[in-house]
């Protein structure tokens, strides 16, 4: 359980990187859609809507959600997985 909670761990944060890499192309995308604004990679939805308005057809800004439910649904798994060996544990009375 602990080996496989590590596992899906290291798979949750690369996923999240990957949304990052995803989000810094967005933002590239929208700084040379407009190029009198500059938009942060930290604070980037506003990059969204002239994003949108140039690319209507793109599949990034569905990429980037998708990318983000499943990093967070893989952390929380983690998350799980690792904590049922000291929740089994201390439910059975036992000290570590």
């Amino acid at each position: 359980m602990t080996f496989a909670g590590f596992l899906v761990f290291a798979i949750g944060v690369m996923c999240y990187f990957s949304t990052w890499k995803s989000i810094r192309q967005l933002v590239v995308e929208a700084n040379t859609i407009s190029p009198n604004t500059s938009y942060s990679w930290f604070w980037w939805m506003p990059a969204l809507k002239p994003h949108k308005k140039a690319y209507p057809s793109s599949s990034l800004r569905r990429t980037i959600a998708l990318k983000y439910v499943l990093s967070f649904a893989l952390l929380i798994i983690a998350a799980s997985l690792l904590m049922s060996p000291l929740i089994r544990n201390r439910l059975a009375g036992s000290t570590l």
